[in-house]
């Protein structure tokens, strides 16, 4: 059983079912908003990025 009470086959399902959702087909990892995190925390590099939202979530809000 999993931390939610739900046996690994649910939730890889669950799992899929959420990725079909997903409109590039995959979950995010923590790379991917590591690279984000570290682009904002360079002044020499998005220093001029000033009150936006940055959504990482593979376009499931388009």
């Amino acid at each position: 059983m999993s931390k939610a009470g739900l046996d690994e086959e649910t939730l890889k399902n669950i799992q899929n079912h959420l990725i079909e959702q997903i409109p590039m087909k995959k979950m995010g990892t923590a790379e991917e908003i590591a690279k984000l995190v570290t682009y904002l925390s360079d002044d020499q590099i998005s220093g001029y990025v000033t009150g936006t939202e940055i959504v990482i979530d593979g376009g499931i809000t388009l």
